[in-house]
């Protein structure tokens, strides 16, 4: 891996082999644009091997790339990795001691029992730093980081574990890049006014409001679903950082034929693009939300794409839907399924403005209304690149297949705000 903003040097390394109860280490190497290198060195993740398993206070499923943590190179030049594990059967007895009701159990039964560490290695001195994502009672399920010149923030949305297994407000931090102290610790709980506004014109997320409050919860009409990730962080200033975050569903369907013989197939079904602006105390500047839908072949699909120009968030995202604004007969939006040209020759975005929050639904059509058929392509949102504040997109000619044209050569071509 490599940063451009972090000198240009590339990073190669892995994790070692750890037998049951042995800590995960990982080897790196960084080297210079000459291949030289600039430092090597081994460090031990706070996540302990056991059978098919990680182990930190507590243990978390192996990822699908057979790696313990996510790991990106920072602007800062440091590693940052995102470790996520179960809470401990102990830590599980600790929480069931605050339970006292049959509806307390419940909910603690149904608690997001994960949670995040957070790491930063620096790289030259070969020291890890990390964090548990967690206070009390509480649970930060998903974050992000963005680092500055003056401090690594970091940002995400926490589980009030006394609320039930929701998302119930954002969370930040402050990392000191010296000392590698968290401080400022901000939990800022989502009010139900902002998700009423937030999700006004979105009948399926109103309708789950709508019933929470209808029962009396009123703690859980106050949160998200817990399927809510963070795809991406955006900072223009010291003073605040948006969040762009959408839902995510996985599923899976099997089916058997009269012989026996079943076949599973397996889902990601995203919602929203929903995209918060938080300032450096935690509080909740502007919150904004655009309705969509889409169904991905596989798990885990992140689809969407930022870049900022001129105050403005150009994203890109996945659509199975036209969404007809407010045109459904109670003013909430209606949606029409896309033909099959619509999805492969229109791509969908949206356009935030940074200081009112405003979100506005664009469509970037690829192919002229005359184009020639050998000549026609089309676009794959899951193929798009963001690089140096630029969407760069594979596309193919629609004549010849998906990945290549008549010759089999690839084409990579640059999309930008006007």
């Amino acid at each position: 891996m490599g940063n451009q903003k972090a000198g240009e040097k590339i990073m190669i390394g892995g994790e070692l082999a750890a037998n049951e109860g042995q800590n995960i280490k990982m080897e790196y190497k960084l080297l210079n644009t000459d291949f030289t290198f600039a430092a090597a060195n081994q460090v031990t993740l706070p996540v302990i091997a056991t059978k098919n398993k990680f182990r930190g206070i507590s243990f978390g499923p192996r990822r699908s790339d057979a790696l313990s943590s996510e790991y990106e190179l920072g602007d800062d030049g440091n590693l940052h990795l995102k470790t996520y594990v179960d809470i401990s059967k102990e830590e599980k007895q600790e929480l069931k001691k605050g339970a006292n009701t049959t509806e307390e159990k419940k909910a603690l039964k149904q608690l997001a029992t994960a949670y995040a560490i957070y790491s930063i290695v620096n790289v030259s001195g070969g020291k890890i730093y990390s964090y548990s994502m967690k206070a009390d009672n509480k649970n930060i399920l998903r974050f992000g980081f963005k680092v500055t010149k003056t401090a690594i923030k970091v940002f995400g949305l926490f589980n009030d574990v006394n609320k039930g297994g929701t998302l119930n407000g954002i969370f930040s931090g402050t990392v000191d890049p010296k000392t590698y102290t968290i401080s400022n610790l901000n939990f800022t709980y989502f009010t139900l006014n902002q998700l009423n506004t937030l999700f006004a014109k979105d009948k399926e997320e109103v309708k789950k409001v709508s019933e929470t409050t209808s029962k009396k919860k009123k703690d859980n009409a106050e949160s998200l679903k817990a399927t809510y990730v963070i795809e991406d962080v955006q900072a223009i200033d010291n003073d605040n950082v948006v969040l762009i975050c959408s839902s995510m569903y996985n599923y899976q369907i099997t089916t058997c034929n009269s012989k026996g013989q079943c076949t599973t197939r397996y889902y990601c079904q995203k919602d929203n693009v929903t995209v918060f602006k938080v300032n450096t105390k935690g509080d909740i500047v502007w919150a904004s939300n655009l309705d969509r839908r889409k169904t991905y072949n596989n798990w885990d699909v992140y689809d969407v794409n930022v870049i900022n120009k001129d105050k403005n968030f150009y994203i890109t995202y996945g659509n199975d839907f036209n969404v007809l604004e407010g045109e459904a007969h109670n003013g909430k939006n209606k949606k029409k399924k896309k033909s099959k040209d619509q999805k492969n020759d229109r791509l969908e975005y949206a356009v935030v403005d940074y200081n009112t929050g405003n979100i506005q639904r664009k469509e970037y059509v690829v192919n002229s209304i005359n184009a020639a058929k050998e000549d026609q392509k089309r676009i794959n949102v899951l193929g798009m690149e963001v690089i140096d504040n630029q969407f760069y997109t594979n596309y193919s000619q629609k004549h010849f297949g998906y990945m290549f044209t008549k010759k089999k050569t690839g084409y990579m071509g640059k999309i930008g705000p006007k």
